[in-house]
């Protein structure tokens, strides 16, 4: 399980990079998409029937399914496409911005960037124009400033439309709390809101501040490969560009790996506090990290002690303060004191969700999928609330598991009741009251709690 961690740098994202499969049943014939809304507090929201877009809430379906792609709701507007031809909805639905542009990014500080016979601009939510349609390409305002390319250049324009960073840099993102990553040549630096150069573009790699520091990269000329270390916000180098990888702050550490491929971590100051001494390692969470030392896991502390004993084959990060732990092929749970509080018994467990976790008794485990088991939920102290007599179950999500028993799909509540019966070809994940399953004939239907079709 030993991995090498590669760190990308992402530029200018894209819209559709934010679609996330929701599918869970195996043996569908068909994939319905949702978009994760955890991150959207809005009550409308994305969903797809076969490959078209359109909007749901709690209390039923505000658009039926007809755009080509449909973002989630950001400033209260929704990005839509139909025919190749983009504009924004509204969350009742209404096409506030007509669909004319021939692309656009979501709304950020009031204004969204679009496109017109391949130049880029700026509209409101009413669909004025703001900025004009001049630049090559263009991100999204943050900190009252976006990047904008114009002649092959990239620079940053205010909400006015004046270039207040001149258009110098081959590529340049978003600002974020004061700082943008801007480069040049194919090298990397960080300027602030003025322009001024926190650190010259000289990285082959730099990524985004966290916590106030960023790993930064240069090639050894030597091996041909990148050495990581870590500046501050002014630019300073508080460890020397020496570790083979490096991964962003989390819970004030940084996990670093050395030439020999050992994980260990450093604090703020660049201090190596937990050695370098580790097979494999994950970043903090809760005050816990996963390590593995002679093919062995567990789980150490801040101060580098282990706090769960090293000895097992395979663990899980922390979830609704349980972590899945295994040992000999078989699963159970320990708390963050280390002790076992659901015997590791199980041919396969998933993490807690919602006070239950799904877990298979018998079969064997090929891949993810336990062929000939029984399946079921257990609490968290290992206790059976929904039978373990399905061929298949999920995990939880708003109070309702998709379940599989004599090849169909259904759903069960958390007290093990099946209160949608077994009969689909395959089951979704329940999300803001809905859940997309397929019928015998191979068509799909969106379902209520209830078990009615919309």
């Amino acid at each position: 399980m030993q991995e090498k961690y590669i760190i990308l740098l992402a530029l200018l994202l894209s819209p559709m990079a934010e679609v996330v499969d929701r599918w869970q049943a195996i043996d569908a014939p068909a994939k319905t998409l949702q978009l994760d809304i955890t991150q959207n507090p809005e009550t409308v929201y994305p969903y797809t029937v076969k490959g078209k877009y359109g909007f749901t809430s709690k209390e039923g379906v505000v658009v039926n399914p007809k755009y080509d792609y449909a973002d989630s709701l950001r400033e209260q507007m929704a990005l839509v496409v139909l025919k190749a031809k983009w504009g924004f909805v509204n969350k009742t639905g209404n096409e506030v911005v007509q669909l004319t542009y021939e692309e656009a990014h979501s709304f950020s500080e009031s204004l969204a960037a679009v496109s017109v016979n391949k130049k880029w601009g700026f509209i409101d939510p009413q669909g004025q124009k703001v900025v004009e349609f001049k630049y090559d390409y263009v991100g999204k305002f943050h900190d009252g400033l976006a990047p904008v390319k114009l002649k092959g250049k990239y620079g940053y324009i205010n909400k006015k439309s004046m270039m207040v960073i001149p258009a110098k840099y081959d590529e340049a993102q978003n600002f974020s709390n004061g700082i943008a990553l801007v480069g040049v040549e194919g090298m990397y630096g960080f300027i602030d809101k003025t322009g001024k150069q926190i650190t010259a573009p000289k990285y082959d790699f730099a990524g985004d501040f966290k916590d106030g520091i960023a790993v930064v990269a240069k090639m050894d000329a030597e091996t041909g490969m990148n050495k990581y270390g870590f500046i501050n916000k002014t630019g300073k180098e508080i460890t020397a560009l020496k570790y083979d990888n490096a991964l962003s702050f989390a819970d004030g550490f940084a996990l670093v790996t050395n030439e020999e491929g050992k994980f260990g971590f450093i604090d703020k100051t660049g201090k190596e506090v937990i050695a370098l001494k580790y097979e494999y390692a994950a970043s903090f969470s809760n005050g816990l990290a996963p390590v593995s030392i002679n093919g062995k896991y567990g789980f150490i502390d801040r101060n580098g002690s282990q706090a769960i004993p090293i000895k097992y084959d395979e663990v899980s990060g922390f979830s609704e303060g349980l972590a899945r732990v295994q040992s000999g092929g078989k699963y159970g749970f320990v708390n963050s004191q280390g002790r076992e509080v659901v015997a590791l018994k199980y041919t396969k467990a998933d993490n807690f969700s919602e006070g239950l976790a799904s877990v298979t008794v018998g079969g064997k485990l090929e891949g993810n999928v336990v062929v000939g088991g029984k399946s079921g939920h257990i609490d968290y102290n290992g206790k059976e609330v929904v039978s373990l007599k399905y061929e298949q179950t999920e995990s939880f999500a708003e109070g309702l598991a998709v379940v599989k028993l004599n090849g169909k799909f259904g759903y069960v509540d958390c007290q093990g009741n099946e209160v949608i019966a077994c009969k689909y070809q395959g089951a979704g994940a329940f999300n803001n009251g809905v859940a997309e399953v397929i019928l015998s004939s191979g068509m799909s239907k969106k379902i209520d709690k209830e078990g009615k079709e919309n």
